[in-house]
């Protein structure tokens, strides 16, 4: 109890020496589940109340102001050895070494609680480790012995098995829908299939994010499929504006609200009617099959340490926004988004999911045409782990209807049967359509990786970005020749 006491101590009073930490930390701790003793819970409440009275520092004289008016308070803090205790922590911690400090109370905490399930730490040597340390430890250990690491390679004979049979029978080659938002390019692709790695590539601002989350995540909410969302740079409510207003326009066709309005606070009375709609759609149908998990830093390890907490909760799918180096300032850039990559690919194999994540298009792909994997920011090794790779960019203006690099924009034609209509020599008959160029936002996706069948295809999708709405309007002939 006495190295509890000292932990929580080094926290507590750190906080009040610095009042800018309760602000930062103030959602990471909690009165009853982060400390255990009176005495710290005391201080830290106090502390956090006097946060709250708009104190910047926290000195006797601002103690006394706050208890003039609670005298059984005022007792307590006297039992507690009032001012003079508060003084000689205050000379005592660091708080320079604050993370330290709360990484040795989240460590207690964590192995409290692993006792309370029965886990029993008394017999490795805590005391050094740090929480990620631990939580590599004990994932160590689990996989050592559950999940056989061991065997990187399987050698089998390839003969036709009943088991191969029936897996085929039963579509177990298919991977999950996107038909919903993207019928061609589902159709090409087979769906997102488990053990396997999608990039999502395009410059910044392309709409890598929307574009996955309408195209590759909604699709299989629709389905009722588990999935997660990774994002280290927005945060939940932006995907929620996302969301909220997809399921406005798709389901309610309700087209009032864009997202840039949602987030102004200008709604009127039937937008909110509306709103509350779509909350109990989004309730029911959305929310239960979407885990979402902010990151606070680049950190490949600790991605890992999540991708696996997903997929042991029975999440198949898991988007990560967006893919980048620990350090992107680091001369071995490349090579930490190539090991990266690998440990990415690893993860989806042996936990059997699905990883899609979205990476940024190199700079020198600003002004090329026709995307492929080469262009991907980092390093061509990168798109190797890949099973499908898609890139994206909107429409140029010399591509449009009878300009220099018309894209010659076509569907296949169908038959009033349904099915598709053949030349003499049993070749589908293409139909063109032109593209509106008045059209909000109008994008071409590029297919430049299928591990799963005929990739180097062009679709071209119009997107709303004010609701984040994306249809997929056909395919498209994109020329080879920059742009200058």
């Amino acid at each position: 109890m006495d190295n509890r006491k000292i932990v929580e101590a080094n926290v507590i009073f750190s906080l009040l020496k610095n009042t800018d930490l309760f602000k930062d930390y103030m959602n990471k701790l909690d009165i009853f589940n982060s400390f255990v003793l009176e005495e710290s819970q005391f201080f830290f409440s106090m502390g956090l109340n006097l946060i709250k009275q708009n104190y910047k520092i926290i000195d006797e004289v601002a103690i006394e102001n706050y208890l003039i008016d609670k005298p059984s308070t005022k007792q307590l803090y006297i039992e507690y050895g009032g001012w003079n205790t508060i003084k000689e922590m205050l000379s005592i911690v660091e708080v320079k070494n604050f993370e330290k400090y709360y990484d040795d109370l989240l460590k207690f905490n964590i192995i409290g609680k692993m006792s309370e399930v029965g886990i029993d730490t008394s017999k490795i040597k805590t005391e050094d480790m740090s929480t990620s340390n631990l939580y590599d430890y004990y994932d160590h250990l689990i996989n050592d012995l559950f999940i056989k690491a061991e065997n990187e390679s399987i050698i089998e004979q390839l003969d036709i098995s009943d088991k191969y049979l029936d897996s085929r029978i039963n579509g177990e080659g298919i991977g999950a829908s996107i038909a919903y938002a993207c019928p061609r390019l589902n159709y090409d692709i087979g769906g997102l299939r488990t053990k396997n790695v999608i990039i999502v590539g395009g410059s910044s601002g392309a709409g890598k994010s929307s574009f996955a989350f309408e195209n590759l995540v909604i699709p299989l909410v629709k389905q009722k499929i588990k999935l997660g969302i990774i994002s280290n740079e927005q945060d939940a409510n932006q995907f929620r504006d996302i969301l909220l207003t997809s399921v406005l326009v798709r389901e309610l066709k309700y087209y009032n609200i864009t997202r840039k309005k949602l987030q102004s606070g200008t709604l009127n009375e039937e937008d909110l009617k509306q709103i509350k709609k779509a909350k109990e759609i989004i309730k029911t149908d959305y929310a239960p099959y979407i885990t979402f998990v902010k990151m606070f830093n680049y950190s490949g390890d600790e991605t890992k340490k999540v991708i696996k907490k997903l997929a042991r909760e029975g999440i198949s799918h898991i988007l990560y926004d967006t893919m980048k180096a620990d350090d992107s300032a680091n001369a071995n850039f490349s090579g930490q988004l190539v090991e990266m990559s690998k440990d990415m690919f690893n993860l989806a194999d042996k936990l059997e999911v699905c990883i899609i994540w979205t990476q940024q298009a190199s700079l020198h792909s600003l002004n090329t045409r026709y995307l492929s994997m080469y262009n991907l920011a980092g390093s061509k090794q990168v798109s190797e782990v890949a099973s499908q790779i898609i890139m994206i960019r909107s429409v140029w203006d010399d591509e449009y209807l009878d300009e220099k690099y018309d894209l010659q924009p076509y569907n296949f034609k169908k038959g009033s049967d349904g099915t598709y209509v053949k030349d003499e020599h049993k070749h589908a008959v293409k139909e063109l359509f032109e593209i509106d160029k008045d059209n909000s936002r109008n994008m071409l996706v590029f297919l430049a990786k299928n591990r799963f069948g005929e990739a180097d295809k062009v679709y071209v999708n119009h997107q709303k970005a004010i609701y984040n709405t994306w249809n997929e309007l056909g395919f498209a002939n994109v020329s080879h020749i920059n742009r200058n």
